[in-house]
């Protein structure tokens, strides 16, 4: 493959990557429309759908990849294990920070899991699955771990971007893009930092545990769910600060400053199936 050639095919397969995800999404949408939204069958069948909907384009890439077809570039990792803990720590913070600002202002950004207090025990496991677990992985390897880390030869920025971009879209909510978008720049500069997909899996995970736990309290004692809420803020204030030590380093990073990479100029980024993908996606919105 001609090095001149190969941003353009990687933009291209990616393109069509992201289509095929947002019409399966659609479809997994228009499946599930008539069901009962939080039944044990609903949410078996929505796991499924998730899992197929992200997990077919993550081990067609990965075929790719065992074929020779693309070669994903190799992730630097910048930070010490102990520092990685900190970027760990104060993403998880920051995320949840601006998720809890951003609901407060528009609560119609905060997912209805459906849970009562007489809500099944194996509802629960399944919601906790379909809601916190499943998306954590997923998103995390499809949006970091294959679209973020092909990205990066267009320079780290570009690659948070684009990646955080995608990430927004395919959640299809006008009042929440920015809240996601936001929450997928956190994720992409901690991806570029560590050079580990698990460890934004880890922040992903945590996330989205805390408001499943959040809706669960909220639902079994509401009298103190405020309270606690309150007190987890003022927790997530002090693991935010965590990574404040490491935010010159990290900024360094996201802006290439310490790399000697050649990268591709980004003017080589756009192709016709990502322009697609990007048009659909926003008229989707």
């Amino acid at each position: 493959m001609k090095r001149e050639q190969s941003p353009k095919r990687i933009s291209e397969a990616l393109g069509v990557m992201l289509i095929s995800v947002l019409m399966m999404l659609f479809l997994s949408s228009f499946i599930t429309g008539g069901m009962e939204a939080h039944g044990a069958g609903a949410l078996i069948l929505k796991i499924f759908l998730k899992i197929f909907t992200f997990g077919s384009p993550i081990l067609a890439v990965a075929a790719c990849a065992r074929r020779g077809t693309y070669h994903l570039p190799q992730m630097n990792k910048t930070f010490s294990g102990y520092q990685t803990l900190l970027i760990v720590i104060s993403s998880i913070g920051s995320i949840v920070c601006i998720q809890l600002l951003y609901g407060s202002v528009f609560p119609m950004t905060i997912s209805d899991l459906g849970i009562t207090a007489n809500t099944p025990a194996l509802t629960l496991v399944l919601l906790f699955f379909a809601h916190a677990v499943a998306p954590a992985i997923l998103e995390e390897i499809l949006f970091r771990g294959v679209l973020m880390r092909a990205l990066t030869i267009f320079r780290g920025l570009l690659a948070i971007l684009i990646s955080s971009l995608a990430f927004a879209l395919m959640h299809v909510s006008l009042y929440a893009f920015p809240m996601v978008f936001m929450c997928g720049f956190i994720l992409g500069a901690a991806y570029l930092s560590t050079g580990s997909v698990f460890a934004t899996i880890i922040i992903h995970f945590s996330c989205n545990a805390f408001w499943f736990f959040s809706a669960l309290l909220n639902a079994e004692a509401p009298a103190i769910a405020l309270p606690v809420m309150q007190g987890l803020f003022g927790v997530c204030i002090l693991m935010l600060s965590a990574g404040l030590p490491l935010l010159k380093q990290t900024f360094r990073t996201i802006f290439d400053e310490d790399d000697v990479r050649e990268f591709v100029p980004s003017s080589k980024f756009w192709s016709f199936p990502m322009a697609v993908f990007i048009a659909m996606a926003l008229a989707a919105n």
